[in-house]
């Protein structure tokens, strides 16, 4: 197998691979080395080319300037216009609760305040009953303005397809077989035992 020549050229080309091949383990080292220290070394990596600072003509920041000031006159001018204008959208008036309104929360609340100091000063026999009477009187309320509306339906969860909601159908009411047989079974080993 016969050698290449070295030339200029090739002896050129491998030198610039080895130094790349340096820069690159130059850097892997100073990355490993940092990770060693718990902190960046720059010591090991290869400084690159300094970056030429950019330097703007007198004139160009002198027009630069002159941008800036008429942009934020502009902004000063729309931000002045609301204020010296009247406003467009008559402001809302204040609302205010009527008399009736005021009455019948002062009502509530002196009716509330009286049935408390009442349950303090009862004794605690008198006062559990007297609790019993309330919560009686509040269920009873509640079912009362429960039966005058009409009955909730149970809502289905907004994703469902309808083949979902067909599923969902035929568990709740396979859900429900299984309670009446439940009940069924009771009630028939009930009569069992009586006989």
């Amino acid at each position: 197998m016969p050698t290449p020549k070295l030339n200029a050229e090739i002896i050129a080309a491998a030198i610039e691979g080895f130094e790349s091949q340096k820069r690159r383990i130059d850097t892997q080292l100073g990355e490993l080395r940092a990770m060693l220290s718990g902190g960046r070394t720059e010591g090991t990596t290869t400084p690159e080319a300094p970056t030429r600072k950019r330097r703007v003509s007198a004139a160009a920041r002198r027009r630069m300037a002159e941008g800036q000031k008429k942009r934020w006159a502009a902004i000063k001018a729309d931000s002045k216009k609301p204020e010296s204008t009247t406003t467009l959208e008559p402001s809302k008036p204040k609302r205010k609760i009527s008399a009736a309104g005021r009455r019948a929360i002062s009502e509530a609340s002196k009716r509330r305040w009286a049935l408390k100091r009442a349950a303090e000063a009862q004794p605690a026999g008198a006062k559990k009953a007297a609790t019993r009477r309330q919560r009686k009187g509040l269920r009873q309320n509640r079912r009362r303005r429960q039966s005058d509306r009409p009955p909730r339906r149970k809502l289905l969860p907004s994703r469902l397809t309808d083949k979902h909601a067909r599923r969902f159908d035929e568990s709740r009411k396979q859900g429900l077989r299984r309670h009446a047989d439940a009940e069924a079974t009771t009630y028939l080993e009930s009569k069992v035992r009586a006989a």
